[in-house]
């Protein structure tokens, strides 16, 4: 089938997002079209991915990985893999309600566990502490299976925006690290599976579990 240019224009609506490290998750259809594969040029490889680290590439990082609360149009926060929160105790009690039937690429299931799991991994460490809600953290609880309270010292500034970085804010599959908790692959609840890498590119395909729209194409090349 022949797509139609508002389809198209869908498909390639990602694409400088994706160059520019904005939103590459944005490459939605909502029709099929024949064009299985998008290629985009890089200028280096993408490298680690590991969300808690600053290392790889975050415009990639953002293909694979989701927030909490996403930063939208307009500049409003929206929803993402926290579908409600509240401020309590004047700004230091912040709960989360987590989105129900998500999954990461790997099968696991996203939950309170899969949060907390991916908090200990950079709230509250020194290298984390530029960020506001690291370096105020006090503690964590779970309420149920898809409810977290992140408690803080004090009122953080900018904790809806810092809960929406690329990293270290983004969450992993618990099970992407090895014995020793030390990161082996980049399997996140984002819309893109990272197929390979190389030094010379990164190849990825859709996620067809993934819980939000449906990428318009199959392939990132």
């Amino acid at each position: 089938m022949k797509p139609s240019r508002r389809t198209l224009l869908k498909g390639f609506a990602g694409v400088p997002a994706l160059l520019s490290g904005l939103s590459p998750a944005t490459l939605f259809a909502q029709e099929p079209d024949d064009h299985d594969a998008l290629r985009v040029a890089i200028a280096k490889p993408a490298g680690s991915l590991d969300p808690h680290k600053y290392i790889g590439l975050w415009a990639v990082q953002d293909l694979i990985f989701e927030p909490l609360i996403r930063y939208g149009h307009g500049g409003q926060m929206k929803p993402a893999l926290a579908t409600e929160w509240t401020l309590d105790e004047g700004g230091k009690l912040f709960r989360l309600k987590l989105r129900e039937n998500v999954t990461f690429q790997d099968g696991t299931p996203w939950d309170a566990s899969a949060m907390i799991w991916n908090l200990d991994r950079w709230m509250g460490k020194d290298a984390h502490n530029w960020m506001n809600a690291s370096r105020l953290f006090d503690g964590h609880r779970t309420l149920d299976s898809h409810t977290v309270e992140i408690r803080f010292k004090e009122p953080v500034l900018g904790l809806l925006y810092e809960f929406s970085y690329v990293r270290p804010s983004r969450f992993l599959s618990p099970k992407s690290v090895n014995q020793n908790g030390e990161y082996v692959n980049p399997v996140g609840t984002g819309p893109w599976i990272e197929e390979s890498a190389t030094n010379t590119g990164s190849d990825f395909k859709r996620f067809d579990g993934y819980w939000g729209d449906r990428p318009a194409f199959e392939h990132i090349e």
